[in-house]
């Protein structure tokens, strides 16, 4: 089963926050869950010999953007008028958000990591990424991103999991499942099969993709088979493209995805440039939330009669 104890809430109190909120709201609401609030303050420069820097000095900066901060989230807790969450609103100072809140995800013990993606756009956001992008790359916790205008957890009727094949995508699979049967949604399990590239001057002596495609569809059945059983409630698919990310958005719009449920590998720098790629490019694109799960760290499954106290967290500040 899905258990969340703890759910970290990181805003910036933009639109795109204010509606993760709302998500982050009825998740806790429903999984009788603390929602963390935390707003990182961050100062860039912070160089007292910076000249731009002289008036205000930095601390009354900070002192300031703090005491914003704080009107702003207790303005978002008194509209969401919800006694029956427990809300804890934090605020940390860092060099940067998504360090902030990598840090705090890991202190708080939190279970699910749910905020709003938006960000910078051409070679900045190529160059730096959006901080979403950054907690999904690292983050050990789940991590949940919601885009402006998505849908509610409450009104989740299809989920998309797409799969590498490989033993992490079973617990993609499993969370899927449990979500499947808590909204009552049909899943949609999908294997993208790169499709080779060869020299132009050259023909291939067989049919290399086809025959990719054909062993990933065997290995996909059995995948799933192992996972849901013979019980119905699930489609498959197995299609080849150039490249994974835009094919995995093609199908979420084509069975009209509610939520797409990825796991990914990232073991480290090597393996993040082949085999992260594809959550984060996901992240970027996805019109739907998007739900990573990192294959080295914490998961949302627990076993039917595990201990499931939770540990004190931290109070309101």
């Amino acid at each position: 089963m899905i258990r969340i104890q703890r759910i970290l809430f990181p805003t910036d109190f933009s639109p795109s926050a204010e509606h993760a909120f709302d998500t982050a709201l009825l998740l806790a609401r429903e999984f009788e869950a603390e929602l963390h609030m935390l707003h990182a303050v961050v100062l860039h420069d912070d160089d007292p010999h910076d000249p731009a820097h002289h008036f205000p000095e930095p601390d009354e900066i900070r002192r300031r953007l703090e005491e914003l901060g704080e009107a702003a989230m207790a303005e978002l807790v008194s509209a969401s008028d919800d006694d029956d969450v427990e809300i804890h609103r934090l605020q940390r100072c860092g060099f940067d958000a998504a360090s902030v809140i990598l840090e705090y995800a890991d202190e708080s013990d939190a279970d699910l990591i749910v905020m709003g993606k938006h960000g910078r756009r051409g070679p900045a956001h190529f160059l730096l990424g959006s901080v979403a992008e950054r907690v999904v790359r690292h983050a050990t916790t789940p991590t949940l991103t919601v885009r402006g205008g998505d849908a509610s957890p409450s009104t989740v009727g299809s989920i998309l999991v797409p799969v590498d094949l490989s033993k992490e995508s079973r617990s993609a699979l499993l969370a899927a499942r449990e979500l499947a049967e808590r909204y009552g949604a049909r899943t949609h399990a999908a294997h993208v099969v790169l499709q080779p590239i060869y020299p132009a001057y050259t023909l291939p002596a067989i049919d290399l993709a086809g025959e990719l495609k054909k062993r990933a569809t065997a290995a996909l059945g059995e995948l799933v088979t192992e996972t849901f059983g013979t019980e119905p409630g699930i489609d498959t698919s197995v299609v080849s493209a150039q490249r994974a990310a835009p094919e995995i958005i093609r199908i979420a719009q084509e069975t009209n995805a509610d939520l797409i449920v990825l796991a990914t590998h990232g073991y480290g720098p090597v393996e993040h440039l082949f085999i992260g790629r594809t959550a984060e490019r996901v992240v970027q694109m996805s019109p739907v939330p998007v739900l990573v799960l990192r294959s080295s760290g914490k998961s949302l499954l627990v076993e039917d009669g595990e201990e499931t106290t939770s540990q004190a967290g931290p109070r309101d500040r």
